[in-house]
């Protein structure tokens, strides 16, 4: 059974603490609705390992979360309101030979208040 040597998404905690053995992690996402964000996710393989990202079947639609090849999350798309809540599950297939095993992170996200940039204006 292949395992991965090491798992993070982004700057994400994720819940349990990462432990090869273990194929299923959560962690929080708190984000502004008027921004989309990314989050990389680097999944520590050996010599001849491949892993394979896609979105897992009960990510909310509305969220509309999408994920590269490479690992790469992406969530939202500046449409989304304050108090909007959903899950983004996310599945990585990691295959040697003819061997695999499937990790699966699901994020529990939060749509807080829009972020707001303040703007310093000469002359003000």
């Amino acid at each position: 059974m292949p395992t991965l040597s090491a798992l993070s998404i982004g700057s994400l905690t994720l819940s349990p603490a990462f432990d090869p053995q273990r194929t299923e992690y959560f962690a929080p996402v708190a984000q502004a609705g008027n921004v989309s964000d990314e989050y990389r996710i680097t999944a520590g393989t050996r010599s001849g390992q491949t892993v394979a990202y896609s979105l897992g079947s009960g990510t909310t639609a509305k969220l509309r979360a999408s994920i590269t090849s490479n690992g790469v999350v992406r969530i939202g798309d500046g449409s989304l309101s304050e108090g909007d809540t959903g899950v983004v599950i996310i599945k990585m297939k990691v295959t040697e030979g003819n061997a695999s095993t499937t990790y699966r992170i699901t994020l529990n996200v939060t749509i807080t208040a829009h972020e707001f940039v303040d703007v310093d204006i000469p002359g003000d």
